[in-house]
């Protein structure tokens, strides 16, 4: 907001006026209402551009008492609708004079509506007083925003749009006093005097403040109906579309709002769809699971349930659009329960909300810790297993080198090898049950990977690598490669060899690791690096 004063004063919309009777029945015909709920009428012939709650607003302004005299004898500004009880009729005249400033609204508002004849007089009168109840806080309330409003445009010449002016509570009582409510008026500048106190008050900023904190805690709004009541939202929508519409799903729509981002739809706040999750629950389990609450009638037995009654005189949903005398009470419900009745759950408020979001977010994070505990034994498990499964490879690799050694030719011994690059014992021990330690093939720091001069005599000498080594010098092979050629000079060879390296005399085969992309046999040390290449993948 600008600190600046602007140039000229900016255009307001004003405050409604009351239309007058004359003209009110010379535009439109005769409407008339039905109470539908305990807060609100439906239209069952005519409907005006007017709504009846605007009309009742204008009547409520109009007869505000003021200073009323309450029977303790003490003077109070009219706060609330039970003021206007002790309020005398002030448009009395000597032929009618009514009971109260309330009667006088009442009957007023009746002048421009009239009644459902096939509807009690007694239920017409008492929704119209629930509405005209919260008229009058409405009216106070708005007035106060007025008057911080006008002032600015008035004296800044500042346009102040009415979220920001709701939100100003230190404003200075000589400010309000310049401007005042039209309801007020001038003729009653005492009364104006003591609201401004009541709203310059420590009291009122505390409450303000708590206000703005419950607001904030309920994470957006309430709904997004505006002043259309609920009731009249669904009268709308049936004629709109020929079809009965449930009064639970006209609800849950006007509880959710448009991105205007990425165009998803959102709950107004999370109370909302709390509420929405609790009275479908609570419906499935009354109706069965294939009961659907947005087509099927309403249930106020349900919302009781699902709401733990009416807390503070409120339905858990659609408060208001429902025929009182079709909600039983909590103590009916009670005493009616068996076995196999739903329970009647406690009402959510933010705050709880709030908690039990916190608790699910522990619950996810104890869950998640809980699971990853179990993939880690897990892992231990199958390391372990692992480890016995390389400790009997390698207990059965070396007793199979020394089977080799024991049925090697008398004079023949296996050259000593290059240590393999880790010690199993050492390993298991640094690691601690990992495969996460690099490995690498066999070592050939020492210079040990020249071939060793074969041994003369035609018999067998081993590499490095141990592989048996037959010397092609021999006459006899010699001779068979000039006689044939060098597919059968090798294969003759290869037999040679693996005569004189596995001592086949005992006529059973020896099973063997083998390279085929190398064609010869893999060595301990290259099985275990294999098998720990494998592991770390």
């Amino acid at each position: 907001m600008p600190l600046e004063p602007g140039t000229r004063v900016p255009y307001q919309r004003g405050v409604a006026d009351l239309p007058g009777l004359p003209e009110w029945e010379a535009n439109g015909g005769v409407v008339t209402l039905v109470p539908a709920g305990e807060n609100s009428f439906v239209y069952k012939e005519g409907y005006r551009v007017r709504t009846y709650s605007s009309i009742l607003g204008c009547i409520v302004r109009k007869h505000w008492p003021g200073f009323v005299t309450m029977p303790n004898g003490r003077k109070e500004v009219a706060w609330t609708w039970s003021h206007y009880a002790h309020a005398p009729d002030l448009e009395a005249t000597h032929t009618r004079r009514l009971k109260n400033c309330q009667s006088r609204v009442i009957r007023e508002f009746w002048t421009y509506f009239t009644m459902d004849p096939d509807s009690k007089r007694d239920d017409c009168i008492k929704v119209a007083g629930n509405i005209a109840r919260k008229k009058v806080t409405d009216a106070h309330y708005e007035g106060r925003v007025l008057s911080i409003r006008n002032w600015y445009a008035e004296k800044r010449k500042l346009r102040m749009r009415k979220d920001q002016a709701r939100e100003i509570v230190n404003f200075q009582p000589w400010q309000y006093l310049q401007c005042l409510p039209p309801y007020v008026g001038h003729a009653r500048p005492q009364v104006w005097r003591a609201m401004v106190r009541h709203y310059t008050s420590a009291a009122y900023k505390r409450k303000h403040e708590e206000q703005k904190l419950k607001r904030a805690e309920m994470g957006g709004g309430s709904h997004t109906l505006g002043s259309v009541p609920l009731a009249i939202c669904k009268q709308k929508k049936e004629k709109e579309t020929g079809v009965k519409s449930s009064l639970f799903k006209i609800w849950g729509d006007h509880r959710k709002k448009t991105d205007k981002k990425d165009g998803t739809v959102k709950w107004v706040s999370k109370i909302a769809e709390v509420k929405d999750k609790k009275y479908r629950s609570k419906f499935a389990q009354t109706h069965g699971d294939e009961a659907n609450p947005e087509t099927e009638p309403f249930d106020p037995e349900v919302a009781m349930r699902a709401g733990e009654g009416k807390k503070h005189g409120r339905l858990f949903v659609c408060d208001g659009a429902v025929d009182p005398k079709t909600i039983p009470s909590l103590r009916q419900i009670k005493g009616g329960n068996t076995s196999s009745s739903p329970a009647i759950e406690p009402r959510p408020t933010p705050s709880s909300i709030a908690i039990d979001a916190i608790r699910a977010e522990l619950e996810a994070e104890k869950a998640q810790r809980e699971q990853a505990e179990a993939l880690l034994t897990q892992h231990q498990q199958q390391m372990a297993m692992q480890q016995q499964m390389m400790m009997w490879m390698t207990r059965k690799l070396s007793a199979h080198d020394a089977h080799l050694s024991a049925s090697m030719p008398s004079g023949i011994t296996l050259p000593t090898f290059d240590p393999p690059p880790f010690d199993i014992n050492t390993w298991l021990h640094a690691s601690g049950g990992s495969n996460n330690i690099e490995l690498h093939g066999p070592s050939t720091q020492d210079g040990n990977d020249n071939l060793m001069t074969p041994p003369t005599g035609g018999q067998p000498s081993f590499n490095n690598l141990g592989i048996v080594v037959v010397d092609e010098d021999d006459a006899k092979l010699m001779q068979l490669r000039n006689e044939y050629d060098d597919i059968v000079f090798s294969a003759v060879k290869v037999a040679v060899a693996e005569l004189r390296e596995y001592s086949t005399a005992e006529g059973y085969p020896v099973p063997e690791l083998w390279n085929f992309g190398e064609g010869r046999k893999v060595m301990v040390v290259e099985a275990l690096s294999c098998i720990f290449n494998h592991l770390k993948k």
